[in-house]
């Protein structure tokens, strides 16, 4: 493993022949250029924007469906009306044809509105966090100290 400070440097290594492979979410124009060659995508099904392009769950490595996913987080101590102000802010934004057009160009989607509230957030977190302790321990992965 090659620690960078950016998926910008970390592409550029790939490109420039330095690194052999890359997991990244942000090698959309690359791929298209052809810059780098893509393998496959960490989800259960290919990506619209990567149709020709199959899932690692579709090559048989089974569990590679990751998901990247963006939170808005606010302290604890917030008081409730606020936490839901800003999550109806944030719902109508995500509404915007413009924006999801914007994540799509990114190759990203917008989560179903049904997944979008405040306890599907904390369902979401919950889960991933359980999920990859698991991961973590079924592996015997250390973190440094």
């Amino acid at each position: 493993m090659i620690p960078y400070r950016g998926g910008a440097p970390a592409i550029s290594d790939v490109i420039a022949g330095h690194v052999d492979l890359y997991c990244s979410n942000a090698a959309g124009e690359q791929i298209k250029a052809g810059t780098v060659k893509a393998f496959g995508v960490a989800s259960k099904e290919r990506l619209a924007g990567y149709p020709d392009l199959p899932s690692l769950v579709q090559l048989g490595f089974r569990g590679m469906d990751i998901l990247t996913w963006q939170g808005l987080f606010a302290p604890a101590a917030t008081p409730r009306p606020i936490v839901e102000k800003l999550n109806a802010a944030l719902r109508q934004a995500l509404a915007d044809p413009k924006v999801v057009k914007s994540f799509a160009q990114q190759d990203f989607s917008v989560f179903p509105e049904n997944e979008q509230t405040i306890s599907a957030a904390n369902s979401l977190l919950h889960a991933e966090v359980e999920h990859w302790t698991q991961v973590v321990r079924e592996n015997k992965i250390e973190t440094a100290q």
